[in-house]
């Protein structure tokens, strides 16, 4: 099954649409030509998408079995084949989190942002980057990201509680382990 992009499809509804008009008024075979070269173009677009799913997913498989190096592989020919994917970003930033690479993880996720990825686990995992590099304010900032897109997150609060800590923000680290005990009273119990 293919899938098609809003954008691709209503490119090709308004290019059928100006080359039905035009055809009616008599003009030139070559606008049908147009829309078939077109359509070609978009179909090359979409099987490098479909590619890049799979390529995706086959580092997914790579990721899950820790064969890491072989996992960023697969992420990387995936952004080469269809650069305005965010989930190969992503993934490659888990991956380099995993490794302990944190300034590429912290780029990785970043590129996701860029193209979308506006999400809590994105924050999160660019926060804990930024953590880990001692970067705090980039970490406080981010883990705050988390928060507002996930009130309702201890973890999310807890991070934000600690970056804060670190910067020696007392009340709004105080404020946020609050806040991250009353949505998970035994977040502070050790298992």
């Amino acid at each position: 099954m293919r899938v098609y992009s809003f954008a691709v499809l209503l490119s090709i509804l308004l290019t059928a649409s100006a080359t039905a008009k035009q055809e009616s008024k008599g003009s030139p075979k070559p606008v049908t030509d147009n829309l078939r070269a077109r359509s070609a173009k978009t179909q090359t677009d979409v099987d490098r998408s479909s590619t890049a799913i799979g390529e995706i997913l086959e580092g997914n498989r790579c990721y899950k079995s820790k064969e890491y190096q072989m996992a960023i592989a697969h992420y990387r020919k995936a952004i080469v084949l269809s650069p305005e994917m965010f989930q190969g970003y992503s993934n490659l930033g888990l991956v380099y989190i995993d490794l302990q690479r944190y300034q590429e993880a912290a780029q990785a996720f970043k590129q996701a942002l860029a193209l979308g990825a506006d999400s809590a686990p994105t924050y999160r995992y660019l926060g804990l980057a930024y953590y880990r590099l001692k970067q705090m304010n980039l970490a406080a900032h981010y883990y705050e990201k988390q928060v507002q897109v996930e009130p309702t997150s201890a973890l999310a609060h807890n991070n934000l509680g600690f970056a804060n800590a670190y910067l020696k923000r007392y009340e709004e680290s105080e404020k946020s382990f609050k806040a991250a005990l009353l949505l998970d009273p035994n977040l502070g119990n050790a298992t």
